[in-house]
């Protein structure tokens, strides 16, 4: 809850509203984080989401990232 003033006078108050950025460590289990992802999309003042691909191999080209209203990055640190 809350309206973002809280943070916004915590942190220095530099900016209108502040926001979050949301950092998963992702190990298989595909489903599940598409599921978590779709339920951050609830969630007020999510500047980004960041998942961090610690599975063996690529990301697969076949997975469907939904559709959220913050941008998803994702990092690939396992290439073997």
């Amino acid at each position: 809850g809350g309206d973002g003033k809280f943070f916004k006078l915590a942190l220095g108050g530099d900016v209108e509203v502040e926001s979050f950025t949301i950092l998963i460590l992702s190990y298989k289990r595909e489903q599940l984080l598409m599921q978590m992802i779709k339920d951050f999309d609830k969630l007020s003042y999510l500047h980004s989401v960041v998942v961090v691909w610690n599975s063996p191999g690529n990301v697969s080209h076949n997975l469907v990232w939904p559709q959220i209203s913050a941008p998803i990055h994702v990092s690939n640190t396992c290439n073997f």
